[in-house]
C-alpha cells in the first residue's frame, strides 16, 4: 500500500510539472497577442470639427444703431422682446456682414423692413404672413431689391411707382382693417387697386373683372345698335 501511495504522489507531481508550463505559455501568448494587436495601431478617425458659434446679435433701439452692419435691420423676433441688428432671415451678422439671403424676413410693421432698400412689409395671396418683400413680391437679395414697379400693398410715393391697375393712396387702417394693413401707419401710402378704372381687390390681388364686364356690355350694346340702324 505504501508503495502504491508513493507511485500516486509521483504521478501527481509529474502531471503538475507538465501542466504548469503549458498554463504559463498560454497566459504569455494571450498577453503578447493582445499587445501586438494594439501596438503600432494609429487612430485613423479624423478629429470632429466643432461648428463655430454664431456671435450674439447687437442690441439696438433704432435703425441708426445698425448703420455699421450692412443689410441689417433693428428688429425683434418672437424669441424675446429685445430688438437686435439682424440679417434678412433674422440670423445674426457674421463679422459685421450679412451674407446673400433669399429668404424673406417676417415683419409686423413697415419699420421692420427699414434696412432692406425698396422693400415693403406686405402679404401675398399665398398665406397670411407679412414679410419684407420687393415690389414684385420677390425676396430681397443681400438686402437689396431690383424690382422697379410695385404690386398691391407696397409702400409708394406716387402712382408712377405702382403697376398698371394700381394707384398710390392712403390705406384704410381703421379698427376694422385687415391684419396685413395694420402694419402701416396713417402716414404711409401704398399701391391700391384703381377702382375708378374698374379694378377691384379680390383675394389680395387686383381683378379687372369690372372692366371686362363693362367691355362685354359695350360690345353687346354696339352690336344691337348696329342691327337697329342698318336693318
Amino acid at each position: 500500500m505504501r508503495i502504491l501511495w508513493k507511485i500516486e504522489m509521483w504521478c501527481r507531481k509529474q502531471a503538475a510539472a507538465a501542466i504548469l508550463p503549458l498554463l504559463l505559455v498560454g497566459w504569455l501568448t494571450g498577453e503578447s497577442s493582445e499587445a501586438l494587436t494594439t501596438f503600432g495601431k494609429s487612430n485613423t478617425q479624423p478629429p470632429k470639427e466643432v461648428a463655430p458659434t454664431a456671435p450674439p446679435a447687437r442690441p439696438c433701439s433704432r435703425q441708426a444703431d445698425c448703420a455699421g452692419i450692412s443689410s441689417s435691420s433693428c428688429v425683434r423676433t418672437h424669441y424675446d422682446s429685445v430688438t437686435r441688428c439682424l440679417c434678412g432671415d433674422n440670423s445674426p451678422p457674421l463679422n459685421g456682414q450679412c451674407e446673400a439671403q433669399s429668404k424673406p424676413r417676417p415683419c409686423s410693421r413697415q419699420a421692420d423692413c427699414a434696412g432692406i432698400s425698396s422693400s415693403s412689409c406686405v402679404r401675398t395671396h399665398y398665406d397670411s404672413v407679412t414679410r419684407c418683400l420687393c415690389g414684385d413680391n420677390s425676396p430681397p437679395l443681400n438686402g437689396q431689391c431690383e424690382a422697379q414697379s410695385k404690386l398691391l400693398y407696397h409702400v409708394c410715393a406716387n402712382s408712377d411707382e405702382c403697376n398698371d391697375g394700381l394707384v398710390c393712396g392712403a390705406p384704410n387702417i381703421t379698427g376694422n382693417a385687415q391684419p396685413h394693413l395694420r402694419v402701416l401707419t396713417p402716414q404711409d401710402k401704398i399701391c391700391l387697386c384703381d377702382t375708378e378704372s374698374g379694378y377691384r381687390e379680390r383675394e389680395y390681388t387686383c381683378s379687372d373683372a369690372e372692366i371686362l364686364k363693362t367691355s362685354i356690355f359695350a360690345i353687346i350694346f354696339v352690336t344691337s345698335l348696329r342691327k337697329i340702324v342698318f336693318y
